[in-house]
């Protein structure tokens, strides 16, 4: 949607490295998410939180840092994907080209770690996707599970409509689950992970939503800190958790670096255009987050290009829908 992706999700993790160089933990383990692949259009989600939006239609590689996202015992991924053939422009299937390879890794002082979760793979002859024996970039066997990290069922792939911001997928798009067990008591659960479904997004919900987006669109428009920092306050929280940090230093670190105090960058006017005008609610898969798609939080420089935007998603915890991840969406 934007020239320039924003880069809040980058600086979270310059943060976290930069605040753990400082510490000896005695078997701090961090853990990272890989995604390999060709042909495909998807967003991949780590235990119902966005992680990847890719977009583009070539090859793709992401290593994610992924403590955040992670807890202890059974962990879900899901890959929301359309397949895209170059030679043809259409979504179909190359079977030549397309793959899928999700891995996951441990690294510690002490020790590393590794998990095959998904090596997908289409058969044009049979019509149907298969997991292969191993990655495509490695020529080792599957490896299915590590003294830590253990894969727990077969992947399971049913027929998915992918809601985009300007078309609905055609009738090859896919949702993938992949659920996998982590023994590591150290990792801090993430917040999001208690809020109450949302099965049936009614007008009433769709109302509590663009109620708590008003909230955040005045506080960013007046250039309120204090209340940005209350409003984040469940997201730092839980990030100041994980890295074992001072919360009241981490949110004040985030803000110093966050659009709202970045010279050049201007709040865009459109929140109440967006509001009136054609927009959904994004349900998350486990449905605990919502999010209003076209963006309503942007951002635009000097010339009135759209830059970055604040790409928040909400949950349910009681009275009102409040921000509960923070994530640069692509589509």
């Amino acid at each position: 949607m934007f020239g320039k992706r924003s880069d809040f999700l980058n600086f979270l993790l310059v943060v976290f490295c930069v605040f753990w160089s400082n510490f000896v933990v005695s078997e701090q383990k961090y853990y990272y998410v890989k995604l390999d692949g060709d042909s495909a259009v998807l967003k991949m989600y780590i235990n119902d939180a966005e992680v990847v939006s890719k977009l583009g239609r070539g090859e793709m590689n992401y290593n994610i840092n992924a403590n955040q996202y992670l807890m202890s015992g059974d962990n879900r991924i899901v890959i929301d994907f359309e397949p895209y053939n170059l030679s043809r422009k259409n979504y179909t299937f190359d079977s030549e080209l397309f793959y899928l390879d999700v891995g996951l890794t441990m690294n510690s002082s002490n020790s590393e770690e590794l998990v095959e979760l998904m090596n997908l793979r289409f058969n044009g002859k049979s019509d149907s996707l298969y997991q292969f024996d191993g990655p495509k970039k490695s020529q080792r066997s599957r490896i299915n599970n590590s003294k830590t990290m253990v894969f727990l069922s077969d992947v399971r792939i049913k027929e998915h409509t992918i809601q985009y911001a300007n078309r609905i997928s055609e009738e090859n798009s896919k949702r993938v689950v992949i659920e996998f067990s982590i023994n590591d008591e150290g990792l801090v659960k993430p917040s999001w992970i208690d809020a109450k479904k949302i099965n049936d997004v009614d007008s009433s919900v769709e109302k509590k939503l663009w109620a708590s987006y008003e909230k955040i669109y005045k506080i960013i428009k007046n250039n309120d800190e204090l209340s940005y920092k209350k409003k984040l306050l469940r997201v730092n929280k839980h990030l100041s958790n994980v890295i074992n940090y001072d919360i009241d230093e981490f949110a004040d670190e985030v803000l110093g670096k966050d659009p709202l105090n970045v010279d050049g960058l201007f709040f865009g006017d459109d929140f109440y255009l967006i509001k009136e005008g054609s927009h959904f609610v994004r349900v998350s898969p486990d449905k605990k987050m919502l999010s209003i798609v076209p963006n309503p939080l942007t951002y635009k420089n000097n010339n009135d290009e759209y830059v970055s935007e604040k790409a928040m998603y909400f949950c349910d915890f009681g009275d009102e829908l409040e921000v509960c991840y923070i994530y640069d969406t692509g589509y």
